[in-house]
């Protein structure tokens, strides 16, 4: 709107704050003319008046497109912040999985080494038991 304001004021050297604004100068100025170029007048003004109306209607689609552009922008920046949120929590979980499949691990290791060591333990007990009980067969006969 802007640079068609600038146009019409560099064509007509008619200052734009509106359409209203401007029709209103228009049909002044177009009454101010002769009569022969009245006609001229009313042509150009039905001319730019569509002109102005088809621009402005351009110009609320295009404000309405960046409001939408905005707010989608928005939406997407949110949606990209719970998007790196999720794949941190992923990576939490994966580092915990890992983390459990590791004491997972360690827990049947030390479950490994205690039925060894229950294992020697009972040979140990049976070794120890057979000498006593041959230790003390020759302490009796001695």
């Amino acid at each position: 709107m802007d640079n068609l304001c600038i146009a019409l004021n560099k064509e007509f050297d008619i200052p734009i704050d509106n359409l209203e604004v401007y029709l209103e100068k228009t049909c002044a100025a177009a009454a101010e003319q002769p009569l022969d170029d009245k006609g001229e007048c009313s042509e150009l003004q039905c001319t730019l008046s569509e002109e102005l109306l088809l621009n402005s209607e351009r110009l609320r689609t295009l404000t309405i497109l960046r409001r939408d552009e905005k707010k989608y922008q928005d939406r997407l920046q949110k949606n990209s912040w719970l998007l790196e949120r999720v794949r941190e929590r992923g990576r939490t979980h994966i580092r915990i999985a890992r983390e459990a499949q590791d004491l997972k691990r360690y827990v049947e290791e030390q479950r490994e080494t205690i039925v060894q060591l229950k294992k020697d333990i009972s040979r140990l007990k049976k070794k120890c038991g057979r000498q006593n009980h041959t230790s003390s067969q020759h302490y009796r006969v001695g």
